[in-house]
């Protein structure tokens, strides 16, 4: 079962701004890639940074309960300004890690698989606005301007700390992109720039 409760409240009826507020229980299914094993052997020397590899037919889906807290605020002549908070318990978070193998025909030999690595817990706050440039200065080019950044923290229970965080996900993402259109012509120029800082997880 994956129940969902949304509420919406419109602060001034006349506008469109509003607060949106959900909780969630969703349901992750493993992929078949994770499910399906198929034992593929390292190719070179077997070691804790070269493993084999298999799937795992055992895998639970994760099961995550979560809250959500959003404003949207839309702007007079057309744009819009959002910020999102988000917070998510997780159950049967799926991690591919990889184990010394101490019994069966793979004794002594490292196996990367995907497996059930407890609960985690992840939250953050998402900022994104949209609006042209001439909305806010006089007399500037309507230039089309689209930006989000987005704050991440998270923690594996199962893993000690520090950088127990969730696979793939870094502390801070943000972009930045304009569309410029030319009036009379169907040509519309543009641009995008995408940050990621580096960071590590533990695994």
């Amino acid at each position: 079962l994956s129940p969902l409760l949304h509420a919406v409240w419109n602060p001034d009826p006349k506008a469109r701004d509003q607060i949106r507020m959900s909780l969630t229980r969703s349901y992750k299914a493993p992929t078949m890639q994770q499910l399906v094993a198929h034992y593929r052997p390292a190719n070179g020397i077997n070691s804790p940074t070269n493993p084999d590899r298999n799937g795992n037919p055992e895998l639970k889906p994760e099961l995550a309960s979560g809250l959500d807290l959003a404003f949207e605020r839309y702007l007079p002549q057309g744009g819009v300004l959002s910020a999102n908070l988000f917070h998510r318990r997780i159950r049967d978070y799926i991690r591919s890690t990889a184990e010394l193998q101490t019994d069966g025909a793979l004794t002594g030999r490292y196996l990367l698989q995907p497996r059930n690595a407890g609960r985690a817990v992840t939250e953050g706050l998402e900022l994104e606005a949209k609006f042209r440039l001439d909305q806010l200065f006089d007399g500037a080019p309507p230039v089309e301007l689209r930006n989000n950044a987005s704050l991440f923290r998270s923690h594996v229970r199962d893993v000690p700390a520090p950088d127990n965080r969730l696979d793939q996900q870094p502390h801070v993402t943000a972009n930045l992109g304009a569309d410029y259109r030319f009036r009379g012509t169907p040509l519309t120029l543009g641009g995008s720039l995408n940050l990621t800082p580096a960071y590590t997880t533990r695994v």
